[in-house]
């Protein structure tokens, strides 16, 4: 078997993990609640909320994304895209709310930019238990060298890219069905 088959992260990755679009109101309740339990309850960056949701004013107009455990059934880890918005193009996306001060302009200034040109990935989350190994639950997500595995040992530990990947995918996806599709479903096959 040839090196490149050995390490086919894709199969290895749908023999564990699935990922599922969040369209319904009960799945984006899943992607609320993760972010929850990552960011006010082990990461400590929010407050926590009486009704364990963790939501903004950005989520109503983003694309939200959940990866499931397909032996568990779990849902491990969300993030969601947004983009400008059509009927209101010059609303800031959160990256240019929050960062307005500490962005250098020099090398990118979203402001010069068509804003039907881009978007935005965020509030990545992904629950402690996959997030990093023992002792390191409550740290945040970072990745080195050593989580590669090896050759005679791959891993998949890459959740938070699998997430982006399948953000931008899914996004890409609504981009190039928006003028022929409004719902939705359109895209409830599977991807990735």
């Amino acid at each position: 078997m040839a090196l490149s088959e050995k390490l086919d992260l894709r199969s290895i990755f749908k023999q564990h993990f699935e990922m599922v679009p969040a369209y319904s109101i009960d799945l984006k309740e899943e992607v609320y609640s993760i972010r929850h339990q990552v960011y006010c309850e082990d990461l400590n960056f929010e407050p926590t909320k009486s009704n364990k949701l963790e939501t903004d004013k950005y989520d109503a107009h983003a694309l939200h994304l959940l990866i499931r455990n397909i032996q568990t059934n779990e849902f491990i880890g969300c993030v969601r895209f947004m983009r400008p918005q059509p009927e209101n193009p010059y609303e800031l996306l959160p990256f240019e709310e929050i960062c307005s001060t500490s962005l250098d302009r020099s090398i990118i200034d979203p402001a010069k930019l068509p804003r039907d040109s881009f978007g935005e990935a965020s509030r990545l989350a992904v629950i402690a238990s996959y997030r990093r190994r023992k002792g390191e639950m409550k740290r945040a997500v970072n990745i080195s060298d050593q989580d590669f595995g090896t050759s005679k040992q791959p891993r998949f530990p890459y959740i938070p890219i699998a997430l982006c990947l399948g953000i931008f995918h899914l996004a890409r996806l609504d981009a190039s069905q928006r003028p022929i599709y409004t719902n939705r479903k359109a895209f409830s096959r599977p991807f990735l």
